[in-house]
């Protein structure tokens, strides 16, 4: 007989006995208690939230509805809390998404016509909720023509319906403590066996005695000591189980790295390394992550991740559900905040990998954080550089134009009062004066727009590039008079991006077209979009958009196509083209900033391509 069936055939038929009679005894009545006691707790919630939210209502504003069914789904455990207001739309919900939708269905119907609370039982997918509803009111004084809008309750009060309030409790929890109780219940049972289980015990106790040493071998191998052998030499399935034990443990002797030398590795390691449980719960905290909060590894082992950040959704952004994240593969970097033993608030950049079993269920969650103090530190003194660069960007263009401005006017009154007694070569000195002002003040203005780039970036926000590629060939029309060109505008996208950037790099682009034309054919210019595809971007993988503005001007050599947006770069004299070798540079600097990228082909006296890629969001700087 083999000890699976000993233990069976010792316990079947008191477990069946004890459990049936349990089962009879309690099962409906404990049941009913229970859902009960459940309905009740959440019609006293729904009541308080329907209270508490009366000025959320009032204000008809998210903000101030959302933190209330917050606090209310946390404190009771629930799916979810809504607000509706009377037509169903949906004014708040735990579930932001959900924001503005229109609850229909008969039983959300039901809940608003009710004037007092109710709880209704149903399936939301797999899960078996109990869903409770409370309708808000508050005083207003009455209109005659909103009479069916109001309740009149003691005292001839009127109350105006705001809407109602909902909670999804589960009630798999309900469920649970009903098998709990049922478990408990069973134990008047088996005390009847008492004398069955005392002798079962004794009879057992023979057999245990193998099962003692299989899980004093395995205690031993979970604190390090690999190769250890359990003496057991039975020949029924106990013996095979010893032989596969010690098997396995030659094996793990051979092929698993010590503890000890794990334990080196994690000491070694300069960055803080935490790991987690799918709870959140800290299972393993490295050296240098005690150093750096100033906690004892005994103090952190076991407690919830999110007391050690600052952010309030810290739990949410460490514990995601990682349900495309293959096994050991990092997900997306997030800038979030420590905070240390001692209040101390640090920046760091904290990256995460999911552990699976071989069925896909997360087993752990590994978090390694970056201290970004210095790097936070060195944008801070960037961000100052900028604003000092700002300001005297613009006291050298004002220090700087004043006089170019005074040299142009007084040559100006030279030329309209001496031009007579100046002659041929004094107006010919006098106009290579002039020219060089206006060059120079041009000069200063590009400078001073390559320098605003950074330093007068505005936000971003969803820009339409058709729109502002209509404006640019608008503001540019004369010059496509002038020159007889044909500006051609296909399909564009709307993006994220700094509008006025946009409009910058598009006018640099097509004005440039329209320079660089050759004298024996009408410029054409093509602005489009070639191709969409997705790329790498601060949250992982993006989609971009593939932009070509085409000309058939003179083109250039391709070898000149990297320097041509280098700034002051030009290759072509001044008496040939108009332009300070600043334009191209602005382009490659607005691209840069939108983290995108801007290339140019070419081909001499047949035309040139400039093609800028940038992504079409940008989530962390909208």
């Amino acid at each position: 007989m083999t000890f699976q069936t000993k233990i069976i055939l010792s316990f079947l038929g008191l477990t069946v006995t004890c459990g049936s009679v349990s089962l009879w005894l309690f099962q409906n009545p404990v049941g009913a208690m229970i859902t009960e006691s459940t309905a009740h707790g959440g019609l006293s919630a729904a009541t308080k939230l329907a209270t508490e939210a009366v000025p959320g209502f009032q204000s008809m504003h998210e903000r101030d509805l959302l933190p209330i069914l917050q606090a209310t789904e946390h404190d009771t455990g629930a799916l979810f809390a809504m607000a509706l207001d009377p037509s169903g739309l949906v004014l708040a919900h735990t579930n932001v998404s959900e924001k503005g939708t229109l609850c229909h269905d008969a039983e959300a119907v039901d809940m608003m016509r009710s004037e007092q609370p109710e709880v209704r039982v149903h399936r939301m997918g797999r899960e078996l909720i109990m869903d409770v509803s409370a309708p808000v009111w508050a005083p207003l004084d009455e209109d005659p023509s909103e009479r069916f809008l109001f309740k009149v309750q003691s005292g001839a009060i009127h109350q105006r319906r705001l809407g109602t309030v909902r909670l999804g409790l589960p009630l798999h929890r309900t469920q649970a403590s009903e098998t709990k109780l049922f478990r408990q219940m069973s134990a008047i049972g088996v005390s009847v066996g008492l004398i069955a289980i005392l002798f079962a015990f004794w009879l057992m106790r023979s057999f245990l005695k193998p099962v003692e040493l299989l899980v004093q071998g395995t205690q031993r191998i979970a604190q390090g000591d690999y190769g250890v052998s359990v003496p057991i030499a039975a020949g029924d399935e106990l013996g095979q189980l010893a032989r596969s034990f010690n098997s396995m443990s030659k094996i793990l002797a051979e092929t698993t790295v010590s503890k000890d030398f794990f334990s080196s590795v994690l000491a070694s390691m300069l960055d803080p390394l935490l790991v987690m449980d799918p709870d959140g719960r800290l299972q393993m905290i490295n050296p240098a992550a005690c150093r750096f909060l100033g906690y004892a590894e005994q103090e952190l082992i076991g407690k919830p991740v999110h007391f050690l950040f600052d952010e309030a959704n810290a739990l949410e952004a460490t514990l995601e559900p990682f349900k495309d994240g293959a096994p050991g593969i990092p997900q997306a970097n997030r800038e979030l905040h420590f905070l240390t033993k001692g209040g101390a608030r640090i920046p760091i950049l904290f990256s995460r990998s999911v552990l699976k079993d071989h069925e896909g269920h997360v087993t752990g969650i590994i978090g390694v954080a970056k201290d970004l103090s210095e790097r936070k530190a060195a944008e801070e003194r960037l961000a100052h550089s900028n604003r000092e660069l700002q300001d005297f960007a613009s006291i050298a263009s004002h220090d700087l134009q004043e006089p170019l401005r005074k040299v142009q006017v007084f040559g100006d009154r030279l030329k309209m009062k001496c031009a007579d007694q100046l002659g041929d070569e004094g107006r010919d000195y006098l106009q290579r004066m002039q020219n060089a002002v206006a060059r120079m003040q041009s000069f200063i203005n590009d400078l001073l727009a390559y320098s605003r780039i950074t330093t007068k970036a505005k936000p971003f926000e969803p820009v339409d590039l058709r729109k502002i590629a209509e404006e640019v060939v608008s503001d540019l029309e004369i010059r496509i008079e002038q020159t007889g060109a044909k500006v051609d505008i296909g399909p564009l996208p709307s993006l994220e991006a700094d509008p006025l950037q946009m409009r910058q790099l598009l006018q640099n682009l097509i004005a440039n077209a329209l320079k660089f034309h050759r004298s024996d054919a009408a410029p054409l210019v093509r602005v489009q979009v070639e191709t969409s595809s997705n790329g790498a971007g601060p949250a992982g993988s993006v989609p971009l958009c593939r932009i070509s503005v085409r000309d058939n001007g003179i083109g250039f050599e391709q070898k000149h196509a990297d320097r041509i947006f280098k700034i002051f770069e030009r290759l072509h004299g001044r008496e040939e083209y108009e332009g300070t070798g600043i334009g191209l540079a602005v382009c490659r600097k607005i691209v840069d900033r939108h983290e995108g990228r801007i290339t140019a082909e070419g081909v001499p006296n047949q035309g040139a391509t400039f093609i800028v890629e940038l992504p079409m969001t940008h989530p962390e700087k909208t």
